[in-house]
C-alpha cells in the first residue's frame, strides 16, 4: 500500500507541469481579472482544488472497495492499469477518439460553473473556481482516478487523491500565484513526456494486480484480512 501512495505524490508531481499546461491559462485568466492578493489568492485556488480531489478520492475509493469485498481488488487494479494504457493509445496513437455524451454534459456544466466563478470577485469565488478546476476532466486526475480504485478502501482512496494534489500543488501554486512572470516555453517543455510517464503508471497498476510478492511494485495483497478490517469497522458504526 505505501507504494501505491507514494505512486500517488510522484504522480502529482511529474504530471503538474502538464496540468500547468491545461489548467495554468485558467489560474492565469483568474489574477488577472481578480486583481487582488495573488500569494492568497494562489493558495485558496489549489487548496480548493486538492479538496475536489479528495472527494473524488472517497467516491472512487468506495467503488474500489467494493470490488475488494468481492475478492476483485488484484482484477480491479489490473483493469485500471489496462484503461490507462487504452486511454493513453487513443490519445496518441489512434485518429478514432471516443466521444462519451454523459461526459461531455458533465464537462458543460463543470465550466460553467467556472465561468461563473470568473466573473464573480471575493475568497469564495476563488475557492469555487478551484473547487471546480478540481473536478474539470483530465487524462492526469483519471490516471490518479485509476490508482484510488485499485486502493480497495473509501479512506485510501482519499488518501491517495490528497498525495496526488499535494504533488501536483507546488507548480500550480507557482502558476496562479506568479504565473506572469515565468517562461511558457519552460512551463510546457515537459508535456511532451506525460504519455510516456502514464504508461510506467498503467504498467505499475497491472503489476500490482498480479500480486507477485515484489516490494512496493507489486505487493502481496491480502485480501482476507483487508475486508476483515472494514468489516470490523463497519461493525463499530452499527
Amino acid at each position: 500500500m505505501n507504494g501505491l501512495l507514494i505512486t500517488a505524490f510522484v504522480t502529482g508531481l511529474f504530471g503538474s507541469l502538464h496540468c500547468a499546461g491545461m489548467c495554468g491559462p485558467l489560474a492565469l485568466s483568474f489574477n488577472f481579472q481578480k486583481k487582488g492578493n495573488t500569494f492568497l489568492n494562489g493558495l485558496v485556488y489549489n487548496t480548493s482544488r486538492i479538496f475536489a480531489y479528495i472527494l473524488l478520492g472517497l467516491i472512487f475509493g468506495a467503488i474500489g472497495m467494493s470490488f475488494a469485498f468481492a475478492g476483485w481488488q488484484q482484477i480491479i487494479s489490473i483493469v485500471s492499469g489496462l484503461i490507462v494504457l487504452i486511454i493513453i493509445f487513443f490519445q496518441q496513437w489512434s485518429s478514432a477518439q471516443p466521444k462519451f455524451t454523459w461526459l461531455m454534459r458533465y464537462n458543460n456544466f463543470v465550466k460553467n460553473k467556472i465561468g461563473k466563478a470568473l466573473s464573480q470577485t471575493g475568497f469564495k469565488s476563488v475557492a469555487i473556481l478551484g473547487f471546480f478546476n478540481g473536478l474539470l476532466p483530465c487524462g492526469l486526475v483519471y490516471l490518479a482516478l485509476a490508482g484510488a480504485v485499485a486502493g480497495g478502501a473509501v479512506i485510501t482512496g482519499g488518501i491517495y487523491m490528497l498525495l496526488f494534489g499535494l504533488g501536483t500543488f507546488p507548480m500550480l501554486f507557482l502558476f496562479s500565484a506568479f504565473g506572469n512572470y515565468l517562461s511558457w516555453k519552460k512551463k510546457l517543455a515537459i508535456r511532451k513526456y506525460l504519455p510516456a510517464f502514464s504508461v510506467v503508471i498503467g504498467v505499475l497498476l497491472i503489476l500490482r494486480g498480479l500480486n507477485l510478492g515484489i516490494p512496493y511494485v507489486s505487493p502481496q495483497i491480502n485480501t482476507n484480512a483487508q475486508i476483515t478490517s472494514e468489516q470490523g469497522v463497519m461493525n463499530c458504526h452499527k
